[in-house]
């Protein structure tokens, strides 16, 4: 029968092998030194406990660090919303100058410079009364209709409106008499033919007032004559011998009369 023997070192005078500890798995009451402890545990312990504060102190810097990173990333983010924000105030105001300043140069228009509002149509325009449909404003700053926009159509409101605006008016002329033709020139150099009643109303009942030659911006009535500073003393100088003759008619009769 075989018998087996258990090896010792001591037994042999070999030395004992060191037993290994993992001190990355202990706790931190296991790397407290400790009575009994030889040299090489306690340095072996102080090594561990150095090690865990290394990693403790880099975990904290690398948070640090993304914390700052997160706070720049975010102020970095508001300057370009502040900066967004100021571009569009900028061209809002110079949309709005340049709609003003075109307005200004347009003077008496009959159609107003886009100003962001729907335009008023009480009649409507043709394509939607031939439709028999209500004609509603358009989308967004558009002078054209819903239906003209969906049918991408030309809407004629802004048309219709000018035409009316620009219909002729009727001028009367103060003076009597024979009709009779007058020419002047307006402030924007338009010709404009006026018609003066001088009582012949049959023969010229079909004929109308005012004819518009082109587009006029004004129309005024022709001021009533003045007269001349000569026609004034003329006038005046007739009053004054009137009254001398009457005078040298009271003072030959009163000569004449024997009392």
């Amino acid at each position: 029968m075989l018998t087996t023997d258990i090896f010792s070192p001591r037994e042999y005078g070999l030395p004992t092998p060191k037993t290994i500890v993992p001190w990355e798995m202990a706790l931190l009451d296991e790397l407290e030194d400790k009575p009994g402890d030889t040299v090489a545990v306690k340095m072996a312990k102080f090594d561990e406990r150095q090690r865990r504060q290394r990693l403790a102190l880099q975990r904290e810097l690398e948070a640090e660090e993304q914390r700052m990173a997160e706070e720049a990333e975010r102020v970095r983010k508001e300057q370009e919303a502040e900066a967004k924000r100021i571009r569009e105030l900028e061209a809002e105001r110079k949309r709005l100058e340049e709609e003003t300043r075109w307005t200004q140069q347009a003077g008496g228009s009959s159609v107003p410079a886009s100003t962001g509002k729907a335009v008023e149509r009480p009649n409507g325009c043709s394509m939607c009364i031939k439709a028999g449909k209500e004609c509603k404003p358009g989308t967004g700053r558009s002078k054209s209709c819903v239906r003209c926009q969906k049918l991408k159509a030309k809407c004629d409101l802004t048309t219709q409106m000018m035409d009316t605006e620009k219909r002729p008016v009727e001028v009367t002329s103060p003076c009597g008499g024979e009709k009779r033709k007058r020419h002047r020139k307006s402030k924007a150099s338009t010709e404009v033919i006026i018609d003066v009643d001088d009582g012949d109303d049959e023969a010229m009942e079909d004929t109308p007032d005012v004819e518009m030659v082109s587009r006029p911006r004004v129309l005024r009535t022709l001021p009533p004559r003045k007269d001349s500073v000569a026609e004034v003393l003329d006038r005046r100088l007739g009053e004054v011998v009137k009254l001398l003759q009457k005078n040298n008619t009271t003072i030959e009769t009163l000569a004449g009369d024997p009392w």
